[in-house]
């Protein structure tokens, strides 16, 4: 009996090698996005920082520029907060694309997985079939062959 070979085989390993770059892409859009909140949170810390600092100062006689100086730090941070919510919405919508590629991928691999199983179960019936043919033919030829002799 002859080894089952899907007439899909090769396209099927293409699509699951596009699968995985697919699912890399991924991650690595999920890993720039992590960064990216990861940055956000690392300026809110600075702003919360820069807000006790600036408390702190009032509570000994210090020279306004020092007020000045902190308050420009404070807004300058609330910017770069903006800048850095921007670059997450960004990176966000990086991870959107990445996951639709993904489940597209997946999608076109699940298609000829199915045509692979349902190849497979007719592989199955025909080689039954013979198996059963043959069987078949081997009772005559033994019920033949008694008769002879």
């Amino acid at each position: 009996m002859k080894k089952f070979v899907s007439r899909f085989s090769t396209i099927e390993r293409v699509r699951k090698l596009k699968e995985e770059e697919s699912l890399r892409e991924l991650a690595l859009a999920q890993r720039d996005r992590e960064k990216e909140i990861q940055k956000k949170m690392q300026i809110l810390s600075q702003i919360h920082a820069g807000l006790d600092r600036r408390e702190s100062l009032g509570t000994e006689p210090t020279k306004p520029s020092h007020f000045r100086a902190e308050e420009d730090f404070i807004v300058g941070n609330k910017y770069r907060l903006v800048y850095a919510d921007r670059a997450i919405v960004r990176a966000q919508k990086k991870v959107n694309l990445a996951m639709q590629k993904y489940i597209k991928a997946k999608q076109e691999l699940k298609k000829f997985e199915k045509l692979r199983e349902r190849e497979y179960q007719k592989y199955i019936e025909t080689s039954n079939r013979d198996l059963i043919r043959e069987s078949d033919d081997m009772m005559v030829m033994r019920d033949r062959f008694r008769g002879e002799f």
